[in-house]
C-alpha cells in the first residue's frame, strides 16, 4: 500500500469545547450522531438516542482507530485523511476543515507509537477550495488524482463499514468511465473488521453499532443512494 486514504465521516464541537483552540475544539464523530433531518451533521454534538429517527451512524472515531492500525501494519507512504472541501455546516461555522482536523487528531494519536516509517500526511485545508460538492464520491476522486500526481498506484481506503457499498460503488464508477485511473490498485478496509481483527477489546462496541436502530437507518438510506447511483439520479446532502 502506497497511499493510505481514511474517509471522513463528520466532525462536531462539543458543548464544552475550548473556544481559543480552532482545531483541537472540533472532535470526530462517535459511533452514532444525531444528524438534522436531511442526515447532514449538526456543528454541536447533542447528545444520542438510538431510538431518535435522526440518529445515525457516524464512524469518524472507528475510522481514525483502523487507520492507525492499518498505518502499523502497511506502513503507507503517503497518508489523507477526509480529503476534500469544507461541508456547508463548516463553512457556516468558519470552521477548519475536517481534513485538517483529523489529521491532527490522526498525528496526536500516533506519536507515541513506534513506527517502521513515519507516513507523509497530506492535509485538504480549508484555503484549498474547488467549485466541487463535498461527498464521497468527490473525495474518492480527489484521492485518485493525488495518486496520479504522485505518480502511485496503490490506495487503500478504510471506512466504516455500513460506508462500505456506496464507496466501492463510486469507486467502481469512476474507473469505469475515466481511462485515466484504470491503471490505479484501490482496495478496501472496513474498519470494524480491521478492529476486530487486531484485538478482542473492540468486540462490544462493533456489536453495539452493528445491532443499533441507526445502524439499520443508515443501511437502508445507503443502498438507497446506490440505487440512485445506478439510475443516475444520486444526489447526496452538502454536509
Amino acid at each position: 500500500m502506497e497511499i493510505l486514504a481514511i474517509l471522513g465521516r463528520g466532525i462536531q464541537k462539543l458543548r464544552e469545547s475550548d473556544p481559543n483552540s480552532e482545531v483541537s475544539s472540533w472532535h470526530l464523530t462517535e459511533d452514532l450522531e444525531i444528524c438534522t433531518d436531511l442526515g447532514a451533521h449538526l456543528a454541536v454534538r447533542v447528545p444520542v438516542d438510538d431510538t431518535h429517527p435522526n440518529c445515525l451512524v457516524g464512524g469518524g472515531q472507528m475510522n481514525l482507530e483502523a487507520g492507525k492500525v492499518l498505518i502499523l501494519q502497511h506502513a503507507p507512504q503517503i497518508v489523507v485523511y477526509a480529503f476534500g472541501n469544507r461541508s456547508a455546516y463548516l463553512k457556516e461555522a468558519h470552521a477548519p476543515s475536517e481534513s485538517e482536523v483529523t489529521t491532527e487528531a490522526l498525528h496526536m494519536s500516533l506519536s507515541n507509537n513506534q513506527m517502521i516509517r513515519e507516513p507523509e500526511m497530506v492535509i485538504w485545508h480549508r484555503t484549498h477550495s474547488t467549485d466541487f460538492t463535498s461527498n464521497t464520491r468527490q473525495e474518492i476522486l480527489n484521492i485518485f488524482d493525488l495518486a496520479i500526481e504522485r505518480e502511485l498506484t496503490r490506495i487503500g481506503f478504510v471506512t466504516i463499514g455500513v460506508h462500505i457499498p456506496r464507496t466501492a460503488t463510486f469507486m467502481a464508477k469512476h474507473i469505469s468511465t475515466n481511462l485515466k485511473y484504470q491503471h490505479l490498485s484501490p482496495v478496501m478496509f472496513e474498519s470494524e473488521e480491521v478492529l476486530l481483527c487486531s484485538s478482542k477489546k473492540w468486540k462490544p462496541r462493533v456489536d453495539a453499532l452493528r445491532n443499533s436502530h441507526a445502524f439499520r437507518r443508515n443501511l437502508a438510506n445507503e443502498f438507497k443512494g446506490i440505487s440512485a447511483v445506478f439510475a443516475g439520479k444520486y444526489n447526496t446532502v452538502n454536509k
